[in-house]
């Protein structure tokens, strides 16, 4: 199985073998998903197991990456992996590690997180930014989706507050 779960936004779904602990950090600082599997001697396991992290994260993810080595190399189970990601038809971007950490910065690295603050939040598949519109469903909540054209704008209602909570975790508001 893959060694971290995270969200499904962003998956790591494959890596350059001589990437591969750097990777590990760098994901899980980002609270992304892997899907990354190392099964050596094991090839039956090895296409089950991804196979199942393939379903489970990189399905539905709004971005599914392939980490190269620091030359742009692909390793030879890459190769196997990326096929497999064809075969399903996932999409997947290839960078190097130092790129990944560059489009994706940790938490940490700004000092613990976002600050409290207004946010536009969007989505990585749909573009747009989330929206919170007047209209409610048969409870009377709200409802949240989110609008297709990025520069969307309706009175603050897809501007959010972020609180972060004493646990690490965030209240969004809107």
């Amino acid at each position: 199985m893959g060694r971290f779960v995270g969200h499904g936004a962003v998956v790591v779904a494959s890596c350059h073998f001589s990437k591969c602990d750097a990777m590990i950090c760098a994901v899980q600082s980002r609270g992304h998903a892997m899907c990354v599997c190392f099964r050596p001697g094991e090839d039956d396991m090895f296409a089950f197991e991804f196979g199942s992290n393939l379903e489970k994260y990189a399905v539905n993810a709004s971005m599914c990456l392939v980490i190269l080595g620091d030359n742009g190399e692909e390793g030879k189970t890459q190769t196997k992996e990326m096929k497999m990601m064809e075969e399903r038809g996932i999409n997947y971007k290839k960078m190097k590690l130092a790129d990944y950490e560059r489009k994706y910065p940790s938490a940490g690295a700004n000092g613990g997180g976002l600050p409290n603050g207004t946010y536009r939040l969007f989505s990585g598949k749909w573009k747009g930014p989330l929206f919170c519109g007047d209209g409610t469903d048969g409870l009377g909540d709200h409802w949240a989706w989110v609008e297709p054209n990025e520069c969307y704008e309706n009175k603050g209602k897809e501007r959010w507050q972020l609180e972060r909570q004493g646990d690490g975790t965030y209240k969004i508001f809107n």
